[in-house]
């Protein structure tokens, strides 16, 4: 398997911005959804960070996913 090196810049930056999207776009369905379901998107927004940035990445989402859903 091949390994690039990414910044760390990068992968913190694609986590804030997963978890940011996956946020907006909770609260934008949530008045039109009626089952409550408060991790499903960011569930996905950490493993597209994990995907795109790496460990660090997907480390950094979880992190921000948990703080964001309190």
């Amino acid at each position: 398997m091949v390994q690039t090196v990414r910044s760390p810049l990068l992968c913190y930056g694609i986590a804030i911005l997963a978890v940011a999207i996956a946020i907006g776009i909770k609260l934008l369905i949530e008045p039109f959804v009626q089952v409550e379901a408060p991790f499903l998107l960011l569930f996905a927004a950490i493993m597209v960070a994990a995907l795109l940035g790496g460990r660090v990445s997907g480390a950094g989402a979880t992190v921000l996913a948990a703080v964001a859903s309190n």
